[in-house]
């Protein structure tokens, strides 16, 4: 088969690389913004494995983003309810939870596709109670 330059195979070739090109710079961006939230950020797959953290939240673990990657939510975070969000479809906004001897305001919310969970997101919202207090 002859592709020929402005032909419809070529026409739609060049048409999937624009949208290959513009995926993948949505992807960058998205990873930057994880990357440089001052919030804990975490997401998990349905299971509760982690699939993304940001570095403040491994930061505030004392852990590495390579150390947490793949690992259960559960191995990692004291009082998590990622899984038990996962499991219930059901989002958790501004929960209150203790994690290494600091209270957190949390969020956990699933998405959903095709009626079925896919994943968790999880936020620290504060660090630490007091930040709310603090001017």
């Amino acid at each position: 088969m002859i592709i020929h330059k402005q032909g419809w195979v070529h026409n739609l070739l060049l048409a999937l690389s624009k949208r290959a090109e513009l995926a993948e710079k949505g992807q960058t961006m998205l990873e930057e913004a994880l990357g440089h939230a001052y919030e804990g950020l975490l997401i998990t797959d349905a299971e509760g494995y982690i699939l993304k953290i940001n570095e403040a939240y491994a930061r505030f673990l004392e852990k590495s983003i390579e150390e947490l990657l793949g690992k259960h939510v559960t191995e990692v975070i004291e009082n998590t309810r990622m899984h038990l969000v996962a499991k219930s479809g059901i989002a958790e906004i501004a929960q209150l939870q203790k994690i290494r001897g600091h209270e957190m305001i949390c969020s956990r919310i699933p998405i959903i596709e095709n009626g079925s969970v896919v994943a968790v997101v999880g936020k620290i919202m504060f660090q630490n109670i007091e930040d709310l207090f603090t001017i």
